[in-house]
């Protein structure tokens, strides 16, 4: 399951918000065990190791795509830029979940542009909070309003 979910979160691209669409369309074909991973990963009580790979895969992308510091960043930015990216993994771990679930009234098209919006400000405030310098990486784009 693991695999499966690295497979959707590696696709590629620059759209805020289009890897949990592409890890909750994988989802489609058997929710249950992607939820149970997402679930465990979440209370961090049983299957530890479910919880960690999951905290360095979205940890680990999200570092390398959103916050790798700038050539301007001051000395320690390698450090705050890891701190920035797990801080990431808990709210896209819940947005998944509901995503998943398909529970909270949202269509796909507004799903996708609400959780765009949020992950463009926590990457875009996170680089300013967390000193990280001028953006190294591709630009991101939002998705169509709906």
């Amino acid at each position: 399951m693991l695999a499966r979910i690295e497979v959707a979160y590696q696709a590629p691209t620059n759209v805020y918000g289009g890897r949990a669409q592409q890890i909750a369309r994988a989802a489609r074909d058997c929710p249950e065990a992607f939820l149970l991973v997402f679930r465990y990963a979440q209370a961090g009580v049983e299957q530890p190791e479910w919880r960690q790979a999951i905290f360095d895969l979205v940890g680990d992308y999200t570092l390398d795509r959103w916050f790798r510091p700038g050539p301007d960043a001051p000395p320690g930015a390698e450090q705050r830029a890891r701190y920035a990216s797990r801080l990431n993994v808990g709210p896209f771990i819940e947005n998944l979940i509901r995503w998943i679930e398909g529970e909270d009234g949202l269509d796909e098209a507004t799903r996708l542009y609400w959780w765009g919006r949020i992950q463009k400000e926590f990457h875009l405030s996170s680089r300013e909070a967390f000193r990280l310098g001028s953006l190294p990486t591709p630009a991101y784009v939002l998705p169509r309003e709906p």
